[in-house]
């Protein structure tokens, strides 16, 4: 069984973020650059697509990912966890339990951590 990695989660996101256009969809191929294990690449594209981050043709059976776009959940959770500041923190909190959350829970710290570098 493969671990969640936050890193690569993070990684593929900005990746998808920034293709350079709306007509063409991201593959594993595109993706291969962040690790160098795709089925790892693969296993943190399936988890995307489980949490409703992303909008594509993604095929466990093939395997196939065809990805187009992040969705809006996509997009806020990227928002929430964009500042290097921001993530090196909640990634320090969450080691604090274990080093693992759900994509939630690491939502909410990094939100909350951004509000105090905020002063709010």
């Amino acid at each position: 069984m493969m671990k969640r990695d936050l890193d690569l989660i993070r990684n593929i996101l900005f990746t998808i973020e920034n293709s350079n256009s709306i007509d063409a969809s991201l593959t594993l191929n595109s993706l291969s650059k962040l690790h160098q294990d795709q089925e790892l690449i693969l296993y943190h594209v399936f988890l995307l697509d489980d949490a409703g981050f992303i909008i594509g043709i993604i095929d466990e059976t093939a395997p196939y990912i065809s990805i187009t776009r992040l969705t809006n959940e996509g997009h806020d959770y990227l928002d929430t966890i964009r500042d290097d500041s921001v993530w090196n923190q909640t990634k320090s909190t969450l080691g604090k339990i274990s080093g693992s959350a759900s994509l939630e829970v690491v939502k909410t710290i990094a939100s909350k951590l951004a509000l105090t570098f905020l002063g709010l």
